[in-house]
């Protein structure tokens, strides 16, 4: 498969990556604690959590069912449940147009800007 990349001209890392699942948010309780990445975590900043994604990547995040997109930036680890991706700030959650007392929204999460 790499070979057919190679012949042509994508690497794999310029290949847009794309997955939907849900995304949950930080409670308030978490407000300025120490992150994964040790920045404090800012619930009224764009931070996020992603499980994979280097530190300093700043995704953008779709929500399927409205349209309405934010940025954000990893810096920390997580959700460790199953079918989420992303934990939101407070503030891009409802940007995003999630109501806290429904939890969840169905996103599409994709790489804004790589940190090299």
């Amino acid at each position: 498969m790499r070979k057919v990349f190679a012949l042509l001209g994508i690497t794999l890392s310029s290949l847009a990556y794309s997955q939907q699942q849900y995304a949950s948010y930080y409670g308030d309780n978490f407000h300025k604690r120490l992150t994964a990445s040790g920045k404090r975590l800012d619930i009224y900043d764009d931070h996020c959590a992603h499980k994979t994604y280097p530190f300093g990547t700043k995704l953008l995040i779709t929500n399927t069912n409205t349209g309405a997109t934010a940025t954000c930036t990893v810096v920390d680890r997580g959700p460790f449940v199953k079918n989420r991706v992303l934990d939101l700030t407070t503030t891009t959650f409802k940007q995003l147009g999630g109501k806290l007392r429904d939890g969840l929204i169905p996103v599409t999460v994709k790489v804004h800007e790589q940190k090299s």
